[in-house]
């Protein structure tokens, strides 16, 4: 297993520059740490195995020199623009690993229909737009899931989308 690196500023404790293989060989300028990445931290799951961190508020996130650790700052209960921009963007390269591997063509044109959708999404919306009211389209494999259960006869729990829940 790679172990991976990532350069932070001396000052803040801030990200500079995301995950790299720990034997890269960019010099640290004199104002930057070069800090080893814990596999087990959402710092190391975002940037090398790309998951989900809709909880955490990377751009946010800082190193404490005195502590050694991450403190991770959570994303604000309130929606906006830019988060809900960033949570499409995700979403839309999560689907891009996923479209590729499609085959049918059913399937691959629900895939389509839904990258289409993320794209779209913020087309019309008025300037004084309710962040709390943005419902994001469902992820086909999702739709799928749902249609498989109730062919093979199991019980289908339908959530209902609120901006409670989303």
């Amino acid at each position: 297993m790679n172990t991976h690196k990532i350069l932070i500023s001396n000052d803040t404790g801030k990200i500079i520059l995301p995950i790299h293989t720990i034997d890269d060989p960019r010099p640290c300028p004199p104002d930057a740490t070069w800090i080893e990445v814990d596999p087990d931290t959402s710092i190391y799951k975002h940037y090398v195995n790309l998951e989900d961190v809709h909880h955490l508020d990377i751009e946010a996130t800082y190193w404490d020199f005195e502590t050694g650790l991450w403190v991770e700052v959570p994303t604000s209960a309130l929606p906006t623009f830019e988060k809900t921009r960033f949570n499409r963007n995700e979403l839309l390269k999560h689907s891009d690993k996923v479209f590729a591997t499609v085959t049918d063509p059913v399937e691959r044109q629900q895939w389509i229909t839904y990258r289409q959708q993320l794209r779209t999404m913020f087309d019309g919306l008025p300037a004084d737009f309710d962040w709390n009211e943005i419902i994001f389209p469902r992820m086909p494999s999702d739709i799928k899931a749902l249609k498989d259960k109730a062919a093979a006869g199991d019980a289908v729990a339908i959530e209902i989308v609120t901006r409670d829940n989303l």
